[in-house]
């Protein structure tokens, strides 16, 4: 599966994203444009974020302020790719859960000594090399793990910024090939319209989803979520000409 840099716009791999983000003459370019503005050098986590259940298909590429807490990643994440019904969410990191809702936190407490608040900055909690995990909705849940790949020196316009990220999926009818529009949760197959109505799913239509193209998120489909295909605009680095 591939994405798209940020930057630049090409299509790259995903094994191919911090080579390529090296090299980008576009992204070295915002680098100095930032700076000639008198940009403030930060220190800046590079975190490779997958869908835990299928890496391959949803992932991101992003920068990350050490000073911002991991209640700015959560809002991220919600604001990207989860956020639905307000669900609650936590991080796991280091066998610490770190939960969004101070009154769910009190809830934890009665049975888990090891939990705290997100009002945590990441340098206090991250360093390279770790992987740690982000669940929302305790319920229907949508499972990322996220990898912190590098921590660098760079010039940056917001908190958080993404840097690559996946193309929309094309999700293919499991009967004939063509395009699919619909998914079973029953019996996890996708379908076309056709086949949808012609082959002999046993399982109910309650659990028969649509499937629209263009939508990028591994939350398409549960529980209420509508994707929103500007919740990514918050996020995108400065155009530089």
């Amino acid at each position: 599966m591939k994405g798209k840099c940020y930057y630049c716009g090409k299509d790259i791999t995903k094994t191919y994203v911090t080579r390529h983000l090296k090299s980008c003459e576009k992204r070295l370019k915002y680098q100095e444009f930032l700076k000639n503005k008198r940009g403030k050098l930060k220190n800046l986590f590079l975190l490779q974020v997958n869908f835990a259940e299928n890496p391959s298909t949803f992932w991101m590429y992003i920068s990350v302020d050490e000073n911002a807490t991991l209640l700015d990643l959560d809002q991220f994440f919600r604001d990207v790719w989860c956020e639905c019904c307000g669900h609650l969410s936590l991080f796991k990191i280091n066998a610490i859960d770190y939960l969004n809702n101070e009154e769910t936190l009190m809830e934890f407490l009665d049975f888990e000594e090891n939990a705290t608040t997100m009002k945590v900055k990441l340098k206090k909690v991250l360093e390279e090399g770790l992987t740690f995990d982000y669940e929302y909705d305790f319920g229907d849940t949508t499972h990322l793990s996220i990898k912190v790949i590098e921590k660098y020196q760079g010039y940056q316009n917001n908190k958080i910024e993404i840097m690559a990220r996946n193309n929309p999926p094309i999700y293919i009818c499991s009967v004939c090939g063509n395009m699919a529009t619909h998914y079973c949760y029953g019996c996890c197959s996708f379908y076309c319209n056709e086949c949808k109505e012609n082959d002999s799913c046993s399982y109910e239509d309650e659990l028969m989803v649509e499937i629209e193209s263009g939508q990028n998120s591994p939350r398409c489909g549960v529980c209420g979520y509508v994707y929103d295909e500007y919740g990514d605009e918050d996020y995108k680095p400065l155009v530089v000409e």
